[in-house]
């Protein structure tokens, strides 16, 4: 048991290990001991995937409003943060093509993509307060 501990695997597999024995998976059932520490195992990976993806995620928005606000070739860079600040996010493409590309009814389609376009208004006026933050920062060079 010790060396399944120790060794070195995937959260994709841990999460397959916890799938033993139950029903439909013929592997047999891992012990309780086992277990709980692959479950301990797993949610450890897991919170360090999502830390990942945040950090990946905050280099983006910092990268983007860098490029926006300190473009040379840009004459006026509050219209850069301007555009920064609407410009759709790839959630939002990504929802807007799952309704365009549904079976769903033409009036369906108008009110669900009425709908998210008031979300997406509302995420932007939220987050513009964060860019104006971020421009703020960017602006003086009082980075951490």
């Amino acid at each position: 048991m010790h060396d399944r501990l120790n060794s070195y695997c995937s959260l994709e597999e841990d999460l397959e290990l916890l799938k033993s024995g139950e029903p439909g998976n013929p592997q047999p059932p891992i012990s309780f001991e086992l277990r709980m520490a692959v479950v301990y195992r797993a949610e450890k990976k897991k919170i360090m995937r999502s830390q990942i993806n945040l950090i990946e995620k905050v280099i983006s928005i910092l990268s983007q409003a860098e490029n926006a606000l300190l473009n040379p070739d840009e004459t006026v860079p509050s219209r850069a943060f301007t555009d920064l600040v609407l410009s759709e996010t790839a959630t939002e493409q990504e929802w807007r093509t799952l309704v365009h590309s549904s079976d769903w009814s033409v009036e369906n389609k108008e009110a669900k993509l009425a709908k998210l376009e008031e979300r997406f208004y509302y995420r932007r006026v939220i987050n513009s307060t964060y860019w104006c933050q971020i421009k703020s920062l960017i602006m003086s060079g009082n980075f951490i």
